[in-house]
């Protein structure tokens, strides 16, 4: 932002070096020669592009419009001492008025800019903005003392006036709207990524090849550039456009002052007037579709880093509450496919609350960092997931661990948590932080709910909490069938008789018959519904 919007506080100018003045009066000044000696259509200062009232408008941006009488000065130097290559000598009031209209026009610019943006232009509405109240007022005024002067003197009749002028007018905005984007782009030092230079090469090395055609007969083909910018426009940022569009634009003004193209007219006045035209409007189109892709991806960007913020816990940064329902679901649904098994683990700080009541909450969240730190460290896989169920208690996801992984897993957490040593004098015995944890396992073909599965992972860590915490207890755990004091009152019994000679059914006929004596001792042991469903999906399915 080179200034915010006008009004009682203003913002400090970048500092202007002696280096970057020198480097933007030596661009001004070969931006004039190139005005007067290669863009221009004849004598009188009639031109299709004027490049130094762009670069007029960035000196004075960035050095106030006090730079306004140098400008004119360099202009009128480079006027006098070059002179036009290819057409006579301009008289001395042409020259003065072709300086004064760069200056003015570069300074009242800058203001307007200044005055109506409180940021660049960054938005299709900005750009007509631009072009209605900074581009075309100062347009006017610097188109004003030329065709005035021209027209005062004689040198271009009154009604020819009319061409003269609005053809100024159209060079001078595409001045401006060419020479400021391209030096957002050089300030803002942002390297092209290898696919926007293949892009950059092929767009000009296109719009080559069509400059060459239009130059050669076909001139209808230079309305193909147009097209080629857009689609560069979409597959490159700013920066990358500008670098194409300001040197295309630059050639096609080139050409048609050496008589090729389309934009041949029975008079001069009406070629510069079609010319500039043509490049104005394809150098707006080109900027506000570049504009409007740049608020796409924008727009994009934001809505997945909101989206990324939404799915995580502010305080620990692992996944939070929705983000685990999803993937849970998702990983029970993919376990089910696949025949696959799924564990949960559920974790939880022991004591917490009296850790907080003597700490402070500031030295619980850091504890609470600190742990969630830790089961990341331990939890590693791409397919694990690690996020805070809520206060102190998290949850782990292992997708393809069985009962004996999912149990070491745990076991390592605890350990890992246990190395923290934070000091934690309500927690006693053990004088420090340690984390209990509850350990389910679902195995591929059990219809279980999220809710199932974390209802059962639940109870196991009220087990682990119940034999003392700082431990571990899985599901098996809560009803293990040897355990059942009625485990016998009723069993099915496996015979050899039953065997068909093939182990792999034999297997699965043996697992069927000790599901059905798990589900029977659970219900003669009164175990709780969650554990009777989930034993009851199993066999089911």
């Amino acid at each position: 932002m080179d200034r915010p919007a006008s009004g009682k506080t203003t913002a400090p100018r970048p500092a202007t070096g002696a280096v970057w003045l020198f480097s933007a009066l030596s661009a001004y000044c070969a931006a004039t020669w190139l005005d007067a000696n290669v863009f221009a259509l004849g004598v009188h200062n009639l031109t299709p592009l004027r490049l130094g009232a762009g670069v007029a408008m960035v000196v004075c941006l960035r050095s106030g419009w006090q730079s306004m009488p140098l400008i004119a000065v360099l202009s009128l130097a480079v006027a006098l001492l070059s002179g036009p290559a290819r057409h006579a000598a301009l008289p001395l009031s042409c020259v003065l008025s072709a300086a004064v209209s760069d200056a003015l026009a570069g300074g009242m610019a800058a203001m307007l800019l200044q005055r109506v943006f409180a940021a660049p232009p960054a938005s299709v509405p900005d750009l007509f903005r631009a072009v209605g109240r900074v581009c075309l007022p100062a347009a006017v005024s610097g188109a004003g003392v030329i065709v005035l002067q021209q027209a005062t003197e004689g040198y271009v009749p009154w009604d020819q006036a009319e061409y003269l002028f609005a053809t100024l007018v159209m060079a001078v905005c595409l001045g401006l709207l060419l020479v400021y984007p391209l030096y957002r782009a050089c300030a803002a030092y942002r390297h092209l990524t290898g696919r926007e230079c293949r892009w950059l090469g092929g767009v000009l090395g296109g719009n080559l090849v069509f400059l060459l055609l239009s130059f050669n007969g076909y001139g209808g083909c230079i309305y193909f550039i147009m097209p080629l910018l857009v689609l560069l426009a979409y597959n490159a940022r700013l920066h990358g456009l500008m670098l194409a569009l300001a040197p295309s634009m630059m050639a096609v003004a080139y050409g048609a002052t050496m008589g090729f193209g389309p934009f041949q007219m029975p008079t001069t006045g009406e070629a510069a007037f079609l010319l500039a035209t043509f490049l104005c409007s394809t150098t707006i189109v080109t900027l506000g579709v570049a504009l409007h892709n740049r608020q796409l991806l924008n727009a994009d960007s934001n809505r997945e880093m909101w989206e990324q913020k939404a799915m995580r816990d502010p305080l620990t940064g692992l996944f939070n509450r929705s983000r685990l329902d999803c993937a849970l679901e998702a990983e029970l649904r993919r376990a089910q496919r696949s025949e696959d098994v799924l564990s949960l683990l559920m974790v939880d700080v022991d004591n917490f609350k009296s850790y907080n009541d003597i700490h402070g909450h500031l030295a619980g969240d850091t504890c609470l960092r600190a742990v969630a730190h830790t089961l990341r460290t331990v939890v590693h896989r791409a397919p694990d997931m690690v996020a805070r169920y809520g206060g102190e208690e998290f949850a782990c996801v292992l997708p393809g661990t069985a009962e004996a992984g999912a149990a070491q897993m745990a076991e390592r957490i605890r350990c890992a948590v246990a190395e923290l040593c934070i000091v934690h004098p309500g927690n006693t015995p053990a004088g420090h932080v340690t984390v209990s944890v509850g350990v389910t396992t679902v195995r591929g073909g059990r219809n279980a709910t999220p809710d199932q599965a974390i209802d059962m992972a639940d109870r196991a860590l009220y087990r682990a909490k119940s034999k003392g915490r700082n431990t571990v207890a899985t599901a098996q755990d809560i009803l293990p069938p040897q355990a059942c004091p009625h485990a016998d009152l009723l069993r099915l019994a496996w015979s050899r008789s039953y065997e068909c000679g093939e182990a792999r059914i034999d297997a699965q006929h043996r697992q069927l018959f000790e599901m059905v004596n798990r589900l029977l001792a659970a219900f003669l042991d009164n175990a709780p519904r969650a554990a009777c469903l989930a034993i009851i999906h199993e066999l089911l399915t």
